[in-house]
């Protein structure tokens, strides 16, 4: 009777225990901040906790011995949960991003009997990293290449069309008189105008074009696939898209105008080369009287 009782205590103590440990890992799971989501071998839903189900909310429509992969908004990086880590994003406008970290449970016999998810939020460190690797290629203020990726980029485009045999032009833009915006409106009058610049300069060539901020108030470009007129003509549109532009600031209009130099890349150029001879031809239109295009080599201030 003694044993009978003793063991039975220890029935009672042990399946406390077991129940202190069940409530114990319920309650933790509530108040951690990442998502915890428990899958049994065949990726069939079993729990999860609130943290999960703020990331997921399709997941409180999935029953246990549901499909995890029924849920709705599971995103399809985590369609194979075989790999240790995926990432992935949610939402379109406002993203978030996440990191999920998987971990098999194992038997005693090593089988697979669940899987263990792991979500945390890392929008911050991707958002980050998106603004350093902006910071390595792109110009704070214009958003445009800078001087040194577009030089990178330059040099592909430059192997790609002569290898398709295709026709190259470097140009250079430089605002005329941009030096009076400064001392007349201040300093951020005049980045004001440069983004309005860099603005129109997009809006104006070809999406495959290339663009970037040379320095200062010069930009540079280079163009492919036209021949000479018709790389001319963007050119003009570029100029004359300046020319009718206002920028405003503070209630104040500011109108300013630009002049380019544009030239053709011949079989004895560099990229260096070609950018040197569209700054000459820039050189010539602003002695020339500015707000103008001026093709290198060519004797008239515009190419006919």
């Amino acid at each position: 009777m003694a044993i009978m009782s003793f063991c039975l205590y220890i029935g009672v103590i042990r399946h406390n225990i077991f129940e202190i440990i069940s409530i114990g890992t319920e309650s933790a799971m509530d108040h951690i901040r990442e998502g915890f989501i428990l899958i049994d071998e065949d990726n069939n839903y079993l729990s999860s906790n609130p943290a999960a189900l703020e990331i997921f909310p399709g997941i409180k429509g999935l029953m246990k011995g549901d499909s995890i992969f029924s849920a709705p908004g599971w995103p399809g990086e985590l369609k194979g949960l075989e790999g240790d880590v995926a990432e992935f994003p949610i939402g379109a406008e406002d993203t978030r991003y996440y990191k999920a970290s998987i971990s098999p449970v194992l038997a005693k016999n090593t089988n697979l009997i669940a899987r263990i998810i792991l979500i945390r939020e890392i929008t911050d460190n991707v958002n980050l990293m998106k603004e350093l690797e902006s910071a390595a290629y792109l110009d704070a203020l214009t958003g445009l290449y800078n001087r040194k990726h577009f030089t990178k980029l330059a040099m592909v485009d430059i192997e790609r069309a002569l290898r398709t045999d295709q026709t190259i032009y470097a140009a250079m833009l430089d605002l005329d008189f941009f030096k009076k915006v400064n001392d007349t409106y201040g300093h951020a009058a005049g980045d004001s105008v440069l983004k309005v610049t860099a603005g129109i300069i997009r809006q104006t060539i070809r999406s495959y074009d290339l663009l970037g901020r040379y320095g200062g108030e010069e930009f540079v470009l280079m163009i492919t696939n036209l021949d000479l007129e018709e790389a001319h003509k963007l050119m003009e549109r570029i100029r004359e898209n300046m020319e009718h532009c206002i920028t405003n600031y503070e209630d104040k209009e500011i109108k300013i105008t630009c002049s380019i130099g544009l030239a053709e890349f011949t079989e004895n150029d560099t990229l260096e080369t070609s950018v040197k001879k569209a700054d000459e031809a820039l050189y010539v239109a602003k002695k020339s009287g500015r707000n103008r295009v001026q093709v290198y080599g060519s004797t008239s201030p515009f190419y006919v």
